[in-house]
């Protein structure tokens, strides 16, 4: 498009457009889009399948910015769907030369046509709707020199932000992969952050990054950073890392507004997307049951580190989208799941009406005190046992992970090879008067995540349970988590702490 064609739709569509939040509003308007990819990269031309899933965004970009939006969040893998080559000569046709953010371009305005068709379409978008837009594609960087690869380029994950005028103004490279054979690794996890003409500084991470320190939790705790945009193609595992579970577990547990927007696949055990005001929990959410595209829009409370702003004037949560919590149990599913190696876990089942009990793993102990308003022991119902573990947990790709886990899990009958499977819907599942979960835990590079989930998919509403944590020494945190109200079709309901340290060592073993 030429750039007096595009200021002349630009002016023609925000003339229509909903107001844009500033700098004196006490909020912005967020959307995050949970989105089906289209295309085979076995059959189709890679360059087209970019741009066949492009054209789509435009419609939710469309929408958003008529509802007001000021950002838009796409998910990671959505323009090349998720379905990548293995081999590096195959993934070649599919990358694309990004320019430097510090050079301020924009490809809507680039008529000198080397400017990647997909950069300037979406650059476009942003123009001409007035709308942040955050974006993830596969990158080829050239480089020379002996780091470089022997076929003279970088592979990267990439994410970028284009500005209301479509200036390309943030770019940020997935450093924790998830397996992605072919891509490359930056040599040191990149700090991406970019501003916006409402107030909010951002930064930028991509799915696994989630899991580790950096660079997300750098941004957090060196930035103060009180807002991430997160593509995600999260890969769901019962029964605690569930795309929304982990996600809103991680934006409480260090009260960052969080915007997910997650690659929708079910069947392939990718899905999930919301908006999450740190301790206000999520404010529009969905997990979809079977493959589906859907645009989430909230107002989202404007942070200032340790405060965040629901009170304020105008901040009224979700605009226009149900957060699913109550969806009919009869509705069929195509929804599959990763399930937990838990054999190394310390579990106890839940035989009686009120127990209280220590469950110690590996120098982990765990106070539980729970209560119940039965224990069917019918062949129709459900289990529960609790369960402890303090180690470290293995990855596809071959990363690890230390954590610490107390926790009440769901299970499909007595026996521990059928906890962290979805429970049948013929299953009754009993009701909770009363969970309470005590740790002392002695790691200081560590997070401690609340780790709940329902039968809906998601986790429970914030207002039905509290997570406290108090220094006992210089080196001893005291962490609670406790129900406030009763339970019903509980899955999971405990407490999940990353230990970063303990990253990277062997994981470990059942003994």
């Amino acid at each position: 498009m030429a750039p007096r064609a595009a200021i002349g739709l630009l002016l023609l569509v925000t003339s229509c457009l909903g107001k844009h939040s500033s700098l004196k509003t006490s909020y912005y308007t967020a959307a995050v889009v949970e989105y089906s990819a289209v295309g085979n990269l076995s059959v189709d031309d890679p360059k087209q399948v970019l741009m066949m899933n492009a054209e789509r965004y435009l419609g939710h970009v469309s929408e958003a910015a008529r509802s007001g939006a000021d950002i838009i969040v796409f998910p990671e893998c959505g323009l090349s769907t998720i379905h990548l080559p293995q081999t590096r000569p195959e993934i070649r046709p599919l990358l694309t030369p990004i320019p430097d953010p510090i050079q301020l371009k924009n490809p809507c305005l680039d008529s000198s046509g080397e400017v990647p068709e997909v950069l300037s379409f979406l650059a476009c978008a942003a123009r001409n709707h007035s709308i942040y837009v955050v974006v993830n594609l596969p990158e080829i960087a050239h480089c020379a020199g002996a780091d470089c690869p022997s076929d003279g380029a970088f592979f990267y994950n990439t994410d970028i932000v284009f500005d209301r005028s479509g200036t390309l103004i943030a770019r940020y490279r997935k450093y924790n992969l998830f397996g992605e054979p072919g891509f490359n690794l930056t040599s040191t996890a990149e700090i991406s952050t970019f501003n916006t003409d409402f107030g909010v500084r951002f930064g930028m991470a991509t799915c696994f990054d989630i899991y580790f320190h950096d660079p997300i939790v750098q941004l957090v705790q060196e930035l103060e950073i009180t807002d991430i945009v997160f593509p995600v193609a999260w890969f769901s595992e019962l029964p605690f890392l569930t795309a929304i579970q982990i996600q809103e577990g991680w934006s409480r547990a260090l009260d960052v507004n969080l915007l997910a927007s997650g690659y929708d696949d079910p069947a392939n055990r990718n899905g999930g997307s919301a908006i999450y005001a740190g301790k206000l929990g999520r404010v529009a959410a969905t997990m979809p049951l079977s493959k589906t595209s859907k645009l989430l829009i909230s107002q989202v409370p404007k942070k200032t580190r340790g405060l965040f702003g629901n009170n304020s004037p105008g901040f009224s949560g979700s605009t226009n989208i149900p957060l699913e919590q109550n969806r009919p149990s009869n509705i069929p599913s195509e929804r599959l799941f990763f399930t937990d190696y838990l054999a190394p876990y310390t579990t106890q089942l839940l035989e009686t009406t009120a127990t209280r009990a220590e469950l110690c793993n590996r120098e982990l102990c765990c106070q539980f005190d729970v209560r119940t308003e039965g224990i069917p022991r019918d062949p129709y119902s459900a289990s529960y046992r609790l369960a402890v573990f303090n180690g470290i947990r293995p990855f596809f790709g071959g990363k690890t992970g230390g954590i610490q886990v107390c926790a009440v899990i769901s299970c499909n009958n007595m026996s521990l090879s059928s906890c962290g499977q979805p429970i049948s819907t013929t299953k009754k599942l009993t009701t909770f008067k009363f969970i309470s979960i005590q740790i002392n835990s002695s790691r200081v590079n560590s997070i401690h995540m609340p780790s709940t989930l329902l039968k809906s998919i998601l986790p429970l509403d914030v207002d039905s349970y509290e997570l406290t944590s108090r220094n006992v020494t210089d080196k001893l945190t005291h962490i609670h988590l406790r129900t406030t109200k009763n339970i019903r079709n509980l899955w999971t309901f405990g407490i999940y702490t990353r230990e970063y340290d303990l990253d990277g060592l062997p994981f470990t073993a059942a003994t």
